[in-house]
């Protein structure tokens, strides 16, 4: 910065025309030149003379192995002895040179102005130097240097660390710990060896256990630390703990090397694993093969009585056992009455349903016999059972009896068939032990002999006693009465209803015209002449209806008949038609007439019993009511007309002479 400021201070002074401006000058301290890297100072005037000053420096990048040079250039020019420069520490001259030269690398100088290369100092050990040094630097912290005059350092090996600098060897990791790099700076990068190695200082690597052998600790520090495997394990090397052999081998050998050295258990034995023997199977167990890992149980209906067996024995005919395991023949027990083995089951079998067996410890099914009729069984029986009262069985060897069916019973055990209820008796349900649930047939039904159910007399019968054994039993309804079947008294016809024969299942009703006042009866009475009834079942006469006058019938009518056209009755209750009077003349009737109406004006009647009355002739009239002959008509006077004969309504005829209208005549 101040060779900057002294250039910029040369440079501001104005040039005057016609002249040239002086040279800049610059005067460099050996200080100053250890500061600076690369300096160029260039006055501003183009016709001046210029120069360019290069310092000669040396510098370094991290971990280099030399130092890198920068170069010095003097241009001539000098003009006088006051313009040389005496040399720098680390450098010197023998005179008349333009630069100074550089004590050695490995070398170094204390003092400026010297004139000789003795003046350059060998480094101690544990230290090094560049070329041009003006002091020797120590090795670093992880590295060392073991000689005299020496331009680099060696970075500590593996295995080896150095925690200070200037250091003229590096310190090994402690025995039991290794580290794999170089340039190692503290003991803290040591680690400790894995368990199955071991190390005895120095280690840029831990050395594994030998095969058969194996170390269970971190940080062993030599193979006595590495112990041999015990029988029944091996190792390949460097373990940390052995292999044991695999379930159903054993290794009798300590400190084995492979798995080539565990060998199949024999038969009748068994390793868990890690074995260095096989152990025997206990009584009541087994195993055939080699190599096993177990012993299997002896199986139901068998035992193994000694260690080390290689099957089991059968339980002997006529004999069995349930558990596993039987070390012993007492585990096996006899078969009980009624089953049977042929030996080595763990279950003896029954006889079948229908059989039985009395022997005990069979060994076979012809122990076993069929059941009696009337008994059975259901299997594995040592007796037969007789089949209970309301059952039966009518075969050999039978697994179950039969039930009763309705009608029957069996009143013991060990029936071979069923009782019939007795006729006149009868039960609806199965399995009957006993004749008392046999019940006597109810009034109106009777039954044979074992029988669900008593049938019912038959419609128009009955029967009034209980416990009947047959259909003769049962009597005919009388008449005038009926039953619907199953009856215990016949029913009387109610009032209004009739039965004309016996056996009958239902009344007749009393027709149109009749009644019937009194229950049970054979016929209907009729209702008197000159009365009537139009409906059915009439139970008193009172139903009957007088007829009314103009009308009249006969006895048992169902309606009345109204007297003839030109007659008529004058009083109800007729019961003729001969009651029915002629009308007079002058007078008519319809029919069914209580009376005759007399003849209109106009018209006139000369007979009689006449059904109606005979018109005036047209041109005539008649003013009279009532007449019995033409005579009362009289002809239209001039001027006048009649409509002789006209109709207005029922008897009407016209009885007006009417005046000829104005403007004609007649």
């Amino acid at each position: 910065g101040r060779l900057g400021r002294e250039a910029d201070s040369a440079r501001a002074s104005p040039a005057r025309p016609g002249r040239t401006p002086p040279a800049a000058t610059l005067r460099v301290s050996h200080a100053q030149l250890g500061r600076i890297g690369r300096v160029s100072v260039r006055n501003g005037w183009t016709s001046v003379q210029r120069f360019q000053l290069q310092v000669i420096l040396a510098f370094c990048s991290p971990w280099s192995q030399k130092p890198i040079q920068c170069t010095l250039l003097i241009v001539a020019g000098a003009n006088s002895s006051a313009s040389c420069m005496a040399c720098t520490a680390g450098t010197f001259s023998n005179g008349g040179a333009s630069t100074c030269a550089r004590c050695g690398a490995g070398l170094y100088g204390t003092g400026s102005g010297a004139n000789s290369s003795s003046s350059c100092q060998a480094c101690t050990a544990g230290s090094f130097s560049m070329a041009g040094a003006s002091a020797c630097a120590g090795c670093l912290a992880g590295t060392f240097g073991t000689g005299t005059g020496v331009s680099t350092c060696i970075a500590c090996m593996a295995g080896s660390y150095g925690t200070s600098n200037g250091s003229t060897l590096c310190l090994q990791c402690v025995a039991g710990a290794y580290w794999t790099g170089v340039g190692a700076r503290s003991s803290g990068l040591c680690s400790a060896c894995a368990p199955g190695t071991f190390a005895t200082g120095g280690a840029s690597v831990c050395t594994g256990c030998a095969s058969g052998m194996y170390g269970s600790s971190s940080g062993a520090n030599s193979s006595a630390s590495c112990v041999a495997c015990f029988a029944g394990t091996f190792s390949t090397g460097g373990a940390s703990v052995c292999t044991g052999c695999t379930a159903g081998l054993f290794g009798a050998s300590n400190g084995s090397t492979s798995s080539g050295s565990c060998v199949s258990c024999v038969t009748g034995t068994f390793s868990t694993g890690g074995a260095s023997v096989c152990t025997s199977c206990t009584a009541g167990w087994y195993e055939a093969g080699t190599g096993s890992s177990k012993c299997a149980a002896c199986a139901a209906g068998s035992y193994g009585t000694g260690g080390g067996a290689t099957s089991c024995l059968k339980c002997t005919a006529g004999s069995y056992s349930t558990g596993l395991g039987g070390n012993s023949s007492t585990t096996c027990s006899g078969c009980p009455a009624g089953a049977f083995s042929t030996g080595g089951t763990s279950t003896c079998t029954g006889c079948l349903a229908g059989w039985f067996g009395t022997t005990i410890a069979a060994n076979s099914s012809a122990s076993c016999a069929s059941c009696a009729t009337g008994t059975f069984s259901t299997g594995g029986a040592s007796a037969c059972a007789g089949c209970l009262s309301g059952t039966f069985e009518t075969g050999n060897g039978l697994s179950t009896c039969l039930t009763c069916g309705a009608g029957l019973f069996a009143s013991g055990t060990g029936a071979t068939s069923c009782v019939k209820c007795a006729a006149g008796t009868f039960w609806t349900g199965v399995g009957a032990n006993s004749s008392g649930l046999c019940a006597a047939c109810a009034a109106g039904t009777f039954s044979t002999g074992g029988s669900s159910l008593c049938a019912e007399c038959t419609t128009g019968s009955y029967a009034t006693g209980t416990g009947l054994n047959s259909s003769g039993s049962c009597a005919a309804c009388v008449a005038g009465s009926f039953s619907t079947g199953g009856a215990s008294v016949c029913t009387l016809c109610q009032p209004g209803w009739y039965g004309t024969g016996s056996g009958t299942s239902a009344c007749l009703m009393c027709s149109a015209g009749t009644y019937g006042s009194i229950g049970g009866a054979t016929t209907c009475a009729k209702c008197t002449a000159g009365t009537y009834w139009t409906g059915s079942g009439a139970s008193s006469s009172v139903s009957c209806l007088l007829c009314a006058a103009g009308s009249f019938a006969t006895a048992g009518a169902s309606s009345c008949m109204g007297c003839s056209a030109g007659t008529y009755g004058s009083i109800g209750g007729a019961s003729s038609l001969a009651m029915c009077m002629s009308c007079s003349a002058g007078s008519f009737s319809l029919g069914g007439a209580s009376s005759c109406a007399a003849c209109l004006a106009g018209t006139y009647g000369p007979n009689l019993g006449a059904s109606s009355c005979i018109s005036c002739v047209p041109g005539s009239y008649g003013t009279a009511i009532g007449a019995d002959s033409s005579h009362p008509c009289a002809p239209c006077a001039a001027g006048t007309f009649s409509i002789g004969g006209f109709y207005f309504s029922h008897f009407k005829r016209s009885t007006i002479d009417r005046t000829t209208p104005v403007g004609s005549h007649q």
